[in-house]
């Protein structure tokens, strides 16, 4: 059994639980950036962006090695692409909240559930999917 392997198991075997752990470290990490890079004046758009190309070579790192444990870098292209619709879909919706009257703090805010629901299904279905779900 791997080190990653080990984790895991200490954590839970439960994939979702893992996703929701790891990926809970993503957000805090991103949403972080994101204040940051808002905060500092950067439009809300770019700052998305930059934190999606952060967030995606650290999320990459934890949701292959410790969620899904298949830390091929050959399903990095899949992951990055993705994740680069489920930004599309992030700025589109955090737009859409603006027009209401949201600070971009908020709406951002008020997307991560739902981001974080379309990236476990992505993951899990698209990028991680093995031969034994791919028959199921």
């Amino acid at each position: 059994m791997t080190r990653s392997s080990r984790l895991g198991a200490r954590i839970g075997a439960s994939r979702p639980l893992r996703f929701l752990i790891f990926g809970g470290i993503n957000t805090l990490v991103g949403y972080a950036l994101y204040f940051a890079l808002v905060s500092a004046g950067m439009v809300f758009w770019l700052a998305n962006f930059v934190c999606l190309i952060f967030g995606v070579c650290f999320n990459f790192h934890l949701q292959s090695r410790y969620v899904f444990h298949d830390h091929d870098w050959r399903r990095f292209a899949r992951f990055f692409a993705g994740w680069f619709c489920i930004y599309l879909v992030q700025i589109a919706c955090i737009a859409l909240l603006m027009t209401y009257g949201l600070t971009p703090l908020v709406a951002g805010l008020i997307v991560l559930p739902g981001a974080t629901i379309i990236s476990y299904l992505v993951q899990k279905l698209l990028v991680f999917r093995t031969g034994r779900e791919k028959s199921a």
